[in-house]
């Protein structure tokens, strides 16, 4: 096979997008931009004819769009990382042609693969050269935005190394996904259902509300679960929502602010719940898994219940015991999987066979397993990697793990997601590379930092003395423990508590966000004991019990 592609393309200047998306000039500019389009955006709203529609014509149209992805990802751009990798494996746009008309994408992407064509997480996120052989390159996340979308919706993941990866979207493609939004929740029964969303404040909220927005009743009220007012947070999160709210008010509906609604006491968003009720609706929660716990759990002991609520949960583990405790006073689950930097990948199975059991999108989205031939090249077996097929995503992702495993298989489920198209099925979703709970994330080298260097230089001891354990309780609420051996002698357990969530917080104004939520669920404890040991001896940094995949 040969090499041959065009460079015909101009690149924009969004490729230069500062490390930090917060607090920048580019923000600024993100910020006007969002602004004048906000209006003619809200305006068009999506009716089912036409979501169905999109959604078939996308599905027929799928291996031209993969093909338009490679030609605008690698092809026609001349400083696009993949690019090399193209190169080192003699394979041209042409060639990619002639193997997705013979074999299709999946097993093409499986082909760029075995040829050493895809991203690890941590190459995806700059913490690893992009090595190839003789090829060897320095990228970030910003490497591998797209100059084709018009960035308009800031966001960020959780922090990495230094900051989070910043993440700006584009309006349209929160139009493609709320497209399939619409579709997912008139499956369920619930085109004319009263949404919200009960998270914390940022781009992830501001997305839902977006997508929300398109259709169905008008957003009413929307719920945070941390102060948005309070001390410590980035002005960066009360601006950003105001200027959301300014933006509508030039619209036919006007956004609401956020309501504080606490973990510890969720009684505004309870009260939402029985109002939409009494006026004989049906409320949908957008929330975490754990946070779908602790509500329920708040109104047993209240006497309320959540007969008729609906929710969607995503940001962390959906297991069978969380379900249960939701199911147990009434509530109905939706799954739900993706992450920040991607948007939605998956929606949960209508008849699903495991508590994560969903669809994967695959108008919007490839996605295959690493697999042996991945293996070979030190990834996990079961690692997604996802290829994006939209031409507004804010990244170019091609055989990318966003540090992700799961099972990954094709077969009749009887679902009406099923008959609209989606037939990969994926379920057993676990991060292996990143600590989540309550739908708040930190990478592992921000646990390991805290826990081999903050710790240790105030209270004394080795890094192998301190341990951070995740486990579920019998009625699926997270438990977070922190061990720390007994041998250092007397300590003031709850000012090891305070400095470790400090030190998980000072890195980012994102990390002080997800620092706060933490402290206000009240999710870690300290224990004096000796940490934990696997099979084979070893002392690791964090433990996930009671689950197959621990992170490392």
């Amino acid at each position: 096979m040969h090499t041959s592609y065009s460079s015909n393309r101009t690149v924009t200047g969004n490729l230069k997008a500062p490390a930090d998306a917060w607090v920048t000039l580019q923000n600024l500019r993100v910020g006007l931009r969002f602004l004048y389009h906000l209006p003619r955006y809200l305006q068009a709203r999506i009716d089912s004819e036409s979501a169905t529609a999109i959604l078939a014509d996308r599905l027929r149209t799928r291996d031209a769009a993969f093909l338009r992805q490679l030609e605008l990802a690698v092809f026609s751009w001349p400083e696009s990382p993949y690019l090399p990798l193209f190169a080192r494996a003699r394979l041209g746009y042409q060639d990619a042609v002639e193997l997705v008309r013979k074999d299709g994408v999946e097993q093409t992407l499986r082909l760029f693969l075995k040829e050493g064509i895809y991203l690890s997480v941590d190459e995806f996120k700059g913490r690893r050269e992009l090595i190839r052989g003789n090829h060897c390159a320095q990228v970030s996340p910003k490497s591998f935005q797209n100059p084709e979308s018009r960035y308009m919706v800031a966001a960020s993941s959780g922090g990495s190394r230094s900051s989070g990866t910043p993440v700006l979207f584009d309006l349209e493609f929160i139009r493609s996904c709320a497209v399939n939004s619409r579709i997912v929740h008139e499956l369920r029964g619930g085109s004319r259902w009263e949404k919200t969303t009960w998270e914390v404040p940022g781009g992830g909220a501001r997305f839902r509300l977006l997508k929300y927005s398109l259709y169905g009743p008008p957003i009413r009220a929307w719920f945070s679960q941390v102060d948005p007012a309070a001390g410590g947070l980035h002005p960066v999160y009360r601006w950003s929502t105001r200027a959301m709210r300014w933006g509508s008010y030039l619209s036919r509906q006007q956004l609401p602010k956020p309501l504080f609604s606490p973990i510890s006491e969720p009684r505004p968003l309870f009260d939402w719940i029985d109002q939409v009720r009494l006026q004989g609706r049906t409320p949908l929660v957008f929330t975490f898994p754990s946070s779908a716990v602790a509500l329920a759990q708040w109104g047993a002991a209240c006497g309320r219940d959540l007969e008729g609520v609906q929710f969607t949960v995503s940001g962390e583990p959906i297991t069978a015991a969380r379900l249960e405790t939701i199911r147990s006073l009434g509530g109905t689950i939706g799954a739900r999987y993706g992450s920040v930097e991607t948007g939605p990948l998956a929606y949960g199975c209508l008849n699903p066979t495991a508590p994560d059991h969903c669809h994967f999108q695959s108008d919007l989205w490839a996605v295959i397993q690493a697999g042996e031939e991945g293996a070979a090249l030190g990834l996990r077996e079961r690692s997604l990697l996802i290829t994006g097929l939209d031409p507004r995503a804010p990244f170019l992702f091609l055989n990318t793990s966003m540090g992700d495993e799961a099972h990954l298989t094709n077969g009749s489920c009887g679902c009406p997601l099923e008959n609209m198209g989606w037939n990969l099925h994926v379920s057993g979703i676990r991060s292996i590379e990143k600590l989540t709970s309550a739908g708040m994330t930190f990478a592992g080298t921000d646990v390991i930092a805290v826990l081999e260097q903050n710790l240790p230089g105030k209270y004394g001891g080795i890094p192998n003395d301190y341990q951070l354990v995740e486990e579920e309780a019998p009625d699926g609420r997270p438990l977070l423990k922190l061990l720390v051996h007994p041998r250092l002698g007397p300590l003031d357990a709850e000012a090891v508590r305070e400095d470790f969530l400090a030190g998980l917080g000072s890195r980012t104004i994102v990390d002080r966000l997800m620092e706060t939520a933490w402290r206000e669920a009240g999710l870690l404890t300290v224990e004096r004991r000796p940490p934990l040991q696997t099979k084979q001896g070893k002392v690791l940094h964090f433990h996930v019990l009671g689950s197959k995949v621990a992170p490392h």
